[in-house]
């Protein structure tokens, strides 16, 4: 039952091999995840843009100019037909809303006064403008992008043509990124924790065997010298072992040897012969 319980040895080894593999395999996942979400959004701008400067170029300026909000909103529901998921949006130079995919003509004479969003700032001065925020509207974080209207004469806006897409999509293609690195993940783990479990047993089994020659090394039993298969550091030590193992009962040999000859000696004297240490107690004596 004891080989069923892992070692101190084999918890510290799974828990090395986790650590360096979550720290490591985390790091990567969450690159991943943030490079990939990072080069969609670019995808998706570059889309937009194109997207909305086409637009910019199929709004006729005249009912923008003139605020008509009918006419308007029948361009920009000619618009958003010719690509799904898009949603279009026409404000004029003062922020006022005339046209919008979402919306019907009724609703867009309440809808609030665009002067502040910043994409259509953007478009004001003539440039691409972008901006990333939740749409309070469709309850759905989007993607917006503006392009200027410019008068027939070139010099002044009338107005901008914005184009919103959902983030979702976004999103979606992350998650579905993110699963088979989390899976991914959880096998990686299961396999070092398998992994770590048999190299832990293994490496644990070699050191008991290692401290099972050192105790009989100690009880001066010589007969079996320290076995540890492999080619690495404990097999270099269990070598050393052995070595120490055969110098100390070669020692202890000539220490029996030198002790036999000296019992001979003194047997053999004719004079009494007594030794004692410093506090006079008797260490040889012969008969």
């Amino acid at each position: 039952m004891a080989h069923l319980v892992p070692t101190n040895f084999t918890r510290r080894i799974v828990f090395s091999f986790l650590s360096v593999f979550l720290i490591v395999f985390a790091g990567t996942g969450f690159w991943i995840g943030q490079r990939l979400e990072r080069v969609t959004l670019d995808e998706f701008r570059s889309s937009l843009r194109t997207q909305v400067r086409l637009s910019a170029q199929m709004i006729s300026r005249e009912p923008v100019a003139q605020k008509d909000t009918a006419r308007v909103q029948e361009e920009v529901l000619r618009l958003s037909g010719l690509g799904g998921g898009r949603r279009v949006t026409v404000i004029a130079a003062d922020g006022v809303v005339l046209g919008d995919s979402e919306r019907a003509e009724e609703e867009i004479r309440r809808m609030d006064n665009h002067q502040t969003r910043p994409e259509f700032w953007k478009a004001l001065k003539g440039q691409i403008g972008f901006s990333d925020r939740f749409s309070n509207t469709l309850k759905v974080p989007l993607v917006y992008a503006a392009a200027p209207l410019w008068a027939d004469d070139g010099k002044t806006v009338v107005g901008a043509v914005r184009i919103a897409v959902s983030l979702e999509s976004v999103d979606l293609l992350v998650r579905s990124v993110r699963r088979p690195v989390i899976a991914a993940s959880a096998l990686g783990v299961l396999v070092i924790f398998v992994v770590g479990i048999a190299l832990g047993r293994g490496f644990g089994r070699r050191i008991q065997a290692l401290r099972g020659a050192a105790s009989r090394f100690a009880g001066g039993d010589f007969s079996r010298p320290a076995e540890v298969h492999g080619d690495d550091e404990l097999r270099v030590l269990a070598e050393s072992m052995n070595d120490m193992a055969v110098g100390i009962e070669r020692q202890i040999a000539e220490l029996d040897s030198e002790r036999t000859k000296l019992a001979a000696i003194l047997e053999s004297m004719a004079e009494g012969v007594i030794a004692v240490d410093a506090d006079k107690n008797i260490l040889i004596f012969n008969a």
